[in-house]
C-alpha cells in the first residue's frame, strides 16, 4: 500500500469514529461512602467530581433525561413509603434519586 492509501484509510477510520452516535445526556448519581453518622449508614457525595459519579442511563435529549430522573424519583419515593412509611426520606434509593442529575457530554 502506498502512503496516500494509508492516510486515506486512517482519515476514514477517524471520521467514522467521530460520526458514531453518542448519547447526548447521561443520568448520573453521586458516589457514596459508608458513614454511620448518615441515614442508613451512607453519605452521598454530591459535590464529588462528575467523573466519579455513577452512570444510571443515557438519553438522546435533556427532556427525556429529566423525565426519567423524575420518574425514578417518584418510583423510589413510592417504594420507600410502602416499605418504611414516614421515614422514606432517609431511604438510600430516595436520596440517590433526589441527588441525581442529568449531565451532557462525555463524563
Amino acid at each position: 500500500m502506498t502512503l496516500r492509501v494509508l492516510l486515506v484509510l486512517l482519515l476514514l477510520g477517524t471520521l467514522a469514529a467521530c460520526l458514531r452516535p453518542r448519547p447526548a445526556w447521561t443520568l448520573a448519581r453521586p458516589p457514596e461512602v459508608p458513614n454511620e453518622n448518615f441515614p442508613r449508614g451512607y453519605q452521598l457525595l454530591p459535590t464529588a467530581p462528575l467523573d466519579e459519579w455513577h452512570q444510571v442511563a443515557t438519553f438522546a435529549s435533556e427532556a427525556a433525561c429529566e423525565a426519567a430522573r423524575k420518574g425514578r424519583l417518584d418510583d423510589a419515593i413510592d417504594r420507600a413509603r410502602a416499605a418504611v412509611g414516614d421515614d422514606a426520606r432517609y431511604d438510600l434509593d430516595v436520596r440517590r434519586a433526589v441527588n441525581s442529575r442529568c449531565v451532557t457530554g462525555a463524563r
